[in-house]
This record gives C-alpha cells, sequence and structure tokens, in this order.
C-alpha cells in the first residue's frame, strides 16, 4: 500500500511537471563588470508565437533601463512580461502592447504625481530569478530584451 502511494504521488509530480516548460529559445548574455548590470535576452518563438523561459541568474538590484526590438513579428503589437517566483510582473506593464516595427526605451516603475504631472518614478527592487515571456508573435519571430540595473 505504502508503495503504491508513493508510485502515486511520484507519477502525479511528474504529470504536474511536463506543463511547466519553456517554449521556444531565450539565450542569455550578461554583462556584470560593475554597474550598471546587463542581461541581453535573444528570443525567438515557437509556432505558438510564444517564447518564455526562466533564467539561469538572480537579479538583485533596481531596474533602470529595459530596452525591447523585435523582428519579423507579424501582429503590429506583442506582449513582454517579466514574472518573479510569485508571478508579478516585474515591469509593471510598460512591456505589453510593445510596438512591432520599432525599438521601445523604457525607466521601468511607479509614477509620482506632482500636481498634474507624473515627473518621478520609483523603481521596484529584484531579488529574485525572472521568468522571461513573449506572446503576440507569429511564427519563428525574435528579437532582443536588454535590462540593466544596479
Amino acid at each position: 500500500m505504502k508503495k503504491t502511494l508513493i508510485g502515486m504521488v511520484g507519477a502525479i509530480l511528474l504529470a504536474g511537471l511536463s506543463f511547466c516548460h519553456a517554449e521556444g529559445t531565450v539565450t542569455e548574455s550578461w554583462t556584470t563588470f560593475g554597474e550598471p548590470n546587463k542581461v541581453v535576452l535573444t528570443w525567438t518563438a515557437t509556432t505558438n508565437g510564444i517564447a518564455t523561459a526562466a533564467l539561469t541568474r538572480y537579479i538583485r538590484g533596481e531596474l533602470y533601463l529595459f530596452v525591447s526590438k523585435s523582428t519579423n513579428v507579424a501582429a503590429a503589437t506583442y506582449s513582454v512580461v517579466l514574472t518573479n517566483s510569485v508571478g508579478v510582473d516585474l515591469l509593471r506593464g510598460v512591456g505589453t502592447s510593445m510596438a512591432s516595427n520599432s525599438t521601445m526605451v523604457v525607466c521601468p516603475g511607479v509614477k509620482i504625481t506632482d500636481g498634474a504631472t507624473a515627473t518621478n518614478v520609483v523603481r521596484g527592487t529584484w531579488n529574485d530569478i525572472p521568468t522571461l515571456s513573449v506572446t503576440g508573435l507569429g511564427t519563428n519571430c525574435s528579437g532582443r530584451v536588454d535590462l540593466y540595473w544596479k
């Protein structure tokens, strides 16, 4: 009975893990000679128009710059989401509806309104291994995401 129960639990865990896989390809190129730190994430989508993968290292610090560039994306816009281990979007929504025909350069953070103008930005602090997810693409589209942090 005990061996059967252990076998059933193992089979359920194995089946659950089969759904948690990356799609498309994401390669990483890290530059950490000093601040700011930089990682270039080069991605290629699958036939489903998705590229997703967990990064291999922690990002610790405040994100200062997010740059996104796509190649041969069929749709007018696509989305880039970078989530932490509990699913919170570390880019705070700035990666949604990215224009496919241009390079997007964004300083993500929470805008603070001073009167009628939102001028100051409070950046979030990271201490996690993020997962990149690029969606809304066509078949075999490619691009890159550059992240800079201190």
